[in-house]
Formats: structure tokens, sequence, C-alpha cells
């Protein structure tokens, strides 16, 4: 339902509300959120990328590559908050050219 609303402020407060009703490792969950690292503004990527953290398993490979590319945003807010997700996930390191290979 979040990618149907057009407005930012809404899908921003559904990434934080996906903390208090999901569970650790809900699947649909973490791919709602990684969808929402995409969004054209920061503060939703910002909030879909602090929600992803705290939701995602530890070792959620899937998570930690939207993590991954979240460290490359244009925003510096979403990059220091997806380090942060990243250290939560037990990620040590990351890079912009982690996928190149």
């Amino acid at each position: 339902r979040m990618r149907l609303d057009g407005a930012w402020q809404v899908r921003a407060v559904a990434c934080e509300a996906l903390v208090d009703i999901a569970t650790t490792g809900d699947r649909d969950a973490v791919d709602v959120l990684s969808r929402a690292t995409e969004h054209g503004f920061f503060e939703v990527r910002l909030a879909a990328v602090t929600a992803l953290g705290r939701i995602a398993s530890t070792g959620d490979l899937e998570a930690a590559m939207t993590l991954v590319r979240a460290v490359c945003d244009d925003d510096w807010r979403v990059r220091e908050a997806a380090v942060e997700a990243l250290a939560k996930l037990h990620v040590r390191e990351a890079s912009c050219t982690a996928e190149e290979g």
C-alpha cells in the first residue's frame, strides 16, 4: 500500500511504522523497505534505510546489498544511516564499488 500513496511524508511515516508492526526478518517488510530506499525524496530513503536496519535479520544478504547501495546515496544522512544499519547486520565493509567487477 505504501507505494500507492504519492505523498512522500506518508511514505516516510509508513517506513517508520513498519518497525513497530513487522517482526525481525519479515521478508515482505524488507522488500517494501528495499524498494523505498530508491524513492526520490531523501526523507523517504532515510526512513527506509533506518527501518531496514532494524527489521532485517543479521546476515540478511539481500538487505545488506540494498544498504551497500544506500552507502552511495546523494544525501549524507542516508549514507550515514546506511553505514549504521550495516553495522547492525554485522556487515563490516561496504563501498560504492562493491557490486562492480
